[in-house]
Parts: C-alpha cells; structure tokens; sequence
C-alpha cells in the first residue's frame, strides 16, 4: 500500500507539473514500444542503495516481451510487458521479468526532456533486488 501511495503522488506532481508548464509539451514519449530500445543508466546519487546497481541496462521491446541486458555484467532477463502513454510527455512501462528462478514485476515510469531521451522512475513491486529497496531514478534513451 505504501509503495501505490508513493507512486500516486509522484504521478500527481508530474501531471500538476505538466499542466502547469505550456498546454502543449516539448517532448513526446512514444506511442508504442515495439521494435524500440532503451537505454537506461541508474542515477550515480542512488546507486548505493538502488535495487539496479548495476549502472547501464538496455531493454529491448517486442510487441509484448522484452529483454533486459545488464551491459556491465552481460546478463540477460526476458520477460514480458504492457506499455501506456498517459500523457505526451508521460508513459509507464509494466513489466513481469524473469531472473533466475524467481519473477520480478516492476514499473518503469517514462518522462521525456525531448523525443528520444529523458528521466525515469523505477518502483519494484516485488521480486529479485537488494532488500528493502524499491525505488530508483536516472536517465533514459531511446533508440529506433
């Protein structure tokens, strides 16, 4: 309940933040991610306590699967996901991943600083991470 109550108001301040700013926003996140990639690296400041510590990550999305790939450690983790646009400049990925013998369902929450970049917002709902921590943030890039 804590962690839904935290992400309710973190999605309530970006869209206050957004309908603030000018109607129309500057940067769009995609409409799909089918066939695209991204490039997410975990914010160096959050690192020590972050459930990705592993740094550089890239997802890589089918129509409803992915893969993630630790760039570090060449590890790699399929899993499957669903995808949806809230807003132009504001899109959550869901995903159910699969590491080991245990599954890990996490949300990524996308904002975008122009079309093929931006900031993120990772919450893990449960699964395989360092204990006690469930949040992180960085930065993301797109790729066709």
């Amino acid at each position: 309940m804590p962690t839904k109550l935290v992400w309710l108001i973190a999605l309530f301040g970006l869209l206050s933040f957004t309908s603030a700013a000018d109607s129309e926003p500057m940067c769009h996140v995609p409409d799909s991610l089918n066939g695209k990639e991204l490039i997410l690296s975990v914010d160096e400041e959050y690192s020590f306590n972050s459930p990705e510590v592993i740094g550089l990550m890239q997802f890589s999305f089918d129509m409803n699967s992915f893969v993630n790939y630790i760039i570090q450690e060449n590890y790699f983790f399929p899993g499957k996901y669903t995808y949806q646009r809230f807003y132009k400049d504001l899109g959550v990925i869901s995903v159910v991943e699969v590491v080991g013998d245990m599954l890990s369902k996490y949300q990524v929450l996308l904002v975008c600083i122009s079309d093929i970049q931006g900031y993120f917002i990772y919450n893990l709902e449960y699964g395989e991470r360092m204990p006690n921590v469930e949040h992180d943030t960085g930065f993301y890039i797109l790729r066709e």
